[in-house]
């Protein structure tokens, strides 16, 4: 017993290690901890730890564009987080593979998991996890041309961001009601709309935001 507990600090030391290479842009050397992580996971029967290393993994491919692979590993990691009980673990790979099924296009699939994400997610009153999982629902719905469903999500999202105090979260659902009402062809909201999100953007310094919301901006004219 005391042997397996030694091995499972070892294997999270080794995903942290990794999680501080991967930080630092360290690809390679990330990829090489986290396979050490999973090897000690699988031989000491540690599902959890299992599960975090196979994420990890996922995240890496993702950085990549190997999305086929990275899906495979938070598929991996969310049967794994299952098993253990692990709900935090769960949630994470639950929105992780939703984001990769968005990239490839599968709108169905992503709702689905998104949905069961945002329905952990108000269990755990993970906040900051719901407001994720709402803007990507609202802009998943605007692709879609369900421009109601997709306003009804980005505004619970921009109104979660407010109440947790996320800047970040704030300017892109900023951006996001903007561009969905330029996609619907209310122009008149988007103008509002519109100018609020790069008016938010320069009052942050926020030159990327900027750069996106001027152009959206000008379409609403």
């Amino acid at each position: 017993a005391g042997r397996h507990r030694l091995a499972r600090q070892e294997g999270r030391a080794y995903l942290h290690l990794g999680q501080v290479a991967a930080a630092l842009g360290q690809a390679e050397m990330a990829q090489g901890w986290f396979q050490q992580a999973l090897a000690l996971a699988r031989k000491t029967h540690d599902p959890a730890l299992e599960a975090g290393g196979a994420s990890a993994i996922g995240e890496g491919f993702l950085e990549l564009g190997a999305y086929d692979e990275a899906l495979r590993q938070f598929e991996r990691a969310l049967v794994l987080a299952t098993e253990s009980g692990y709900l935090e673990g769960r949630l994470e790979n639950l929105t992780r593979a939703a984001e990769v099924h968005k990239l490839l296009g599968d709108s169905r699939r992503s709702i689905a998991l998104f949905k069961e994400a945002l329905r952990i997610s108000s269990g755990l009153k993970n906040r900051v996890s719901q407001a994720v999982n709402y803007a990507h629902l609202g802009e998943i719905y605007a692709a879609l041309g369900d421009f109601k469903k997709s306003l009804g999500y980005l505004n619970r999202a921009l109104r979660t961001n407010r109440e947790i105090g996320s800047v970040r979260g704030e300017g892109e659902c900023l951006f996001s009601i903007c561009r969905a009402y330029n996609v619907a062809g209310s122009h008149e909201a988007a103008v509002g709309r519109c100018g609020e999100a790069l008016a938010f953007a320069e009052a942050h310094g926020n030159q990327a935001q900027r750069a996106r919301a001027a152009p959206e901006l000008g379409n609403a004219y």
